[in-house]
């Protein structure tokens, strides 16, 4: 294949049932994920790439890299309108989008052959989407994190109440019945009031149909902020169309979401980091930094400063091994776990496996790494 081709990962399951390819159609997911939920955000930010394109994109065939690297520009302009703040300090959201996708594609090449070298034999690369889905859920709450941090904007009460739930169809049924309640309508009273079809608000209270961002601000308690509640929306729109919108995955990232919001940013006002440099003498000196101070040096938001303060707030040892690969850019060991013990299915054999490798290293979020 042409040096100019980028090879994309397919993620078909053994089952049959499809996932999006990485990481063309993944990139492609994310989009038609913005113009189902907000079509006035898409409409500003709207994929040019032609039919043919799409169809390649979809069906995990190679395309041009100068095509990819193209519509990649565009995920990085939005980016950069959802999270302006973090995006400012330098040119940050151009190096997650890339670390994201570059580095888990090497991971995805690279990890069966590690398995096989191992003397395992590697499972589908469908169980990658797991992968993938959980890195990107912790990337977007710690952007989100950042952006409030920098942006000096506080997480309010009422706006991590919309994470007490268990699902995002909870979410939306809360929404939905609280709003009738407090003015007395009833269903029909609301959708009419809500210039929506009532057939359509009972499939969203249900969890049959998504709601668009427009009907979500509607819904709201006045005072709430928005940002919180059009996240959960908007991924649970791009979860359907990365083909999870049912199941486990749907819902672990309402109770990440919790976790992280409610808990990193109390690590990112006490953090204190260390930045070294040399004097017009060329001595090695070095100083404590906030937040704000530290990250403005190079890369340092690469690091995931606060992170740390996270390890005992995830749920399992798999949270853990995610948030462990993502702070220290493990990538290719993580997707070889996966490969070694996840199946097409579910992960429990994973967690397992992970839950012992913890056990084993006296609880060290990263022992898992020489169990392997």
């Amino acid at each position: 294949m042409a040096r100019h081709k980028l090879q994309q990962v397919q993620l078909v399951s053994a089952d049959g049932k499809t996932q999006r390819p990485f990481p063309g159609g993944w990139v492609l997911a994310i989009f038609e994920a913005v113009n189902g939920f907000a079509s006035d955000c898409a409409a500003k930010h709207r994929l040019a790439t032609s039919p043919r394109t799409h169809v390649r994109l979809k069906g995990g065939q190679p395309v041009k890299q100068s095509t990819y690297d193209e519509i990649e520009s565009k995920l990085v302009g939005l980016t950069t309108a959802l999270f302006p703040n973090v995006s400012a300090v330098n040119g940050f959201a151009k190096k997650y989008v890339d670390e994201y996708f570059r580095l888990w594609k090497q991971a995805a090449d690279w990890s069966p052959q590690l398995a096989k070298c191992l003397s395992f034999s590697p499972g589908s690369p469908s169980v990658l989407g797991r992968a993938l889905v959980r890195d990107l859920m912790l990337r977007l709450c710690y952007l989100e994190s950042c952006e409030r941090k920098l942006g000096r904007m506080e997480f309010e009460e009422a706006e991590l109440e919309f994470l007490q739930h268990d699902s995002p169809a909870q979410v939306y049924q809360a929404l939905i019945s609280d709003r009738a309640r407090t003015e007395k309508l009833s269903q029909e009273e609301l959708a009419e009031q809500l210039e929506a079809n009532d057939r359509n608000l009972r499939s969203i209270k249900s969890g049959k149909r998504l709601p668009s961002v427009e009907l979500l601000l509607a819904l709201k308690r006045s005072g709430a902020g928005h940002r919180l509640l059009t996240g959960v929306g908007f991924v649970d729109h791009l979860l359907k169309a990365l083909g999870f919108g049912e199941g486990g995955l749907r819902n672990e990232f309402i109770a990440i979401a919790s976790v992280i919001f409610r808990h990193l940013p109390p690590a990112m006002n006490n953090f204190k980091g260390r930045v070294y440099g040399k004097t017009a003498s060329g001595a090695v000196r070095s100083k404590l930094h906030n937040f704000e101070g530290f990250v403005g040096f190079g890369d340092h938001l690469l690091v995931h400063p606060g992170f740390n303060e996270l390890y005992p707030e995830m749920p399992d040892a798999l949270w853990r091994a995610h948030l462990h690969t993502l702070q220290y850019a493990r990538f290719a060991d993580l997707a070889k776990a996966y490969f070694q013990f996840a199946r097409v299915d579910d992960d429990p054999d994973l967690t397992r496996f992970l839950d012992r490798a913890e056990l084993n290293s006296d609880g060290c979020p990263d022992g898992w790494m020489a169990e392997l």
